[in-house]
């Protein structure tokens, strides 16, 4: 059986694989000395993505695409790269580049 999303405001229904899917980056590293953060910070981006999916007014639905530099930082732009690139992400989340733990 085909899941349906009913639209509230018309009433209407429509096939989910119908909607239009924006593919989003999560770019995190789950590995090395932020891999604690990085590993909770995807989580949240994972709960924020479910929680839109819930959401049945919405004329899109949001297909993560994850990426992992695994702790090192001369991978992020490969790693960001490839999912505008190869996987058709039109947005990415990732930690800011300004963020750095201090010693």
């Amino acid at each position: 059986m085909t899941p349906r999303l009913r639209d509230r405001r018309r009433g209407a229904l429509f096939l989910a694989t119908a909607m239009r899917a924006i593919r989003i980056g999560i770019l995190y590293s789950t590995d090395g000395p932020y891999g604690a953060i990085g590993r909770d910070c995807r989580a949240g981006a994972e709960l924020a993505i479910e929680d839109l999916r819930s959401e049945t007014r919405l004329p899109f639905v949001l297909e993560p695409i994850f990426g992992d530099p695994a702790g090192r930082a001369e991978r992020y732009m490969d790693v960001a790269r490839s999912m505008l690139r190869e996987s058709g992400c039109r947005h990415i989340v990732a930690p800011s580049p300004r963020c750095r733990a201090r010693t």
